[in-house]
């Protein structure tokens, strides 16, 4: 116990505690804690510093304010900003990234995970990147080479994934553009489009869903998507309007990098009353409704059944 740090030269059985530092040129079995950091070859046990840990190798816990890091360790790495280590088996938990060549298990952060190779989870509010892993990317972004496993996220890349662009028509006679990005099992979908019902005012539309598809990807695959779009007239872009579709259909290769997708869908088109200039044109390429009704508030729901045809690349 010491008042600025505490060195030991070889090895430390029990604690060390310190103002500032702890420095073990050996191996640590027991407890470091400081209040600023915690230096040592090997432990086994806990280090608990306000700002930062270093061992070469851990099994335990490193608990840091600010910085952990390890080339190899076994166990918890818990900090307020970042965990670095070169191979773990355990757990990484920070308030902004974790860095790891090599990790089994899970990687947790409140921005960004990086990991050459990781087999298990990542979860990071922001951004996973990994160049391949075996498991899940939980995050607004994923990034990766290649996976054996799912990325889940409001946008996903996989290098060596599920990414195509599409061409579609459909009942409602808009034209539309897709990029569709992720993994088979599990995608995103960003479309926009345009009516080719209106030369003069066109109605646009761009939207957002996620989609799956099952099969063999270099044959035929079974796709299932869940999306929502919205409708813009001119530079009205807030207009209250959003039309929900789930769509299912048959993806079929008809060369390497070129397939035919079609298929069937359900419509609901939510609207506002109070828009009767707009929503005489959206009306307008409705081609038909199955169920009409207006709520108390003025919002008007149409569904109808409907279809589309694509051609896809890549």
């Amino acid at each position: 116990a010491a008042g600025t740090f505490n060195i030991v030269r070889g090895n430390l059985k029990k604690v060390q505690m310190a103002g500032v530092g702890n420095i073990v040129g050996g191996s640590v079995t027991g407890l470091q804690a400081a209040g600023t950091f915690n230096i040592c070859n090997t432990f086994n046990g806990l280090q608990l510093s306000g700002t930062v840990n270093f061992s070469t190798k851990f099994e335990g816990a490193q608990l840091s304010g600010v910085w952990n890091e390890s080339r190899v360790g076994d166990g918890l790495q818990l900090s307020g900003v970042v965990n670095t280590a070169r191979d773990l088996t355990g757990v990484q938990v920070t308030g902004v990234a974790n860095i790891a060549k090599e990790i089994k298990g899970t990687q947790v952060a409140g921005v960004l995970n990086v990991s050459n190779a990781a087999d298990g989870l990542q979860v990071a509010g922001l951004v996973n990147i990994a160049s391949y892993f075996d498991g899940y990317q939980i995050g607004t972004v994923n990034i990766a080479d290649s996976c054996s496993g799912v990325p889940f996220g409001f946008f996903s890349y996989v290098k060596k994934g599920y990414h195509k662009f599409e061409l579609s028509f459909d009942e409602m006679r808009v034209t539309s553009v897709a990029f569709r990005t992720g993994v088979p099992l599990f995608h995103n979908i960003f479309t926009a489009g345009i009516s080719t019902s209106f030369s003069d005012k066109p109605l646009w539309t761009f939207g957002y869903g996620l989609g799956t598809s099952l099969g063999n990807p270099k044959k035929i695959l079974w796709d299932i998507d869940l999306s929502s779009s919205q409708f813009v007239k001119e530079s009205n872009w807030s207009s209250e309007n959003k039309l929900y579709k789930i769509y299912t259909g048959i993806d079929w290769h008809i060369s390497k990098k070129t397939s035919i997708a079609a298929g069937i869908s359900y419509n609901v088109l939510v609207t506002d009353n109070s828009e009767a200039d707009f929503n005489s044109s959206l009306y307008a390429i409705v081609p038909y409704t199955s169920s009409n009704s207006t709520s108390s508030s003025g919002t008007n729901l149409k569904s109808w059944f409907g279809g589309k045809i694509a051609i896809r690349f890549f």
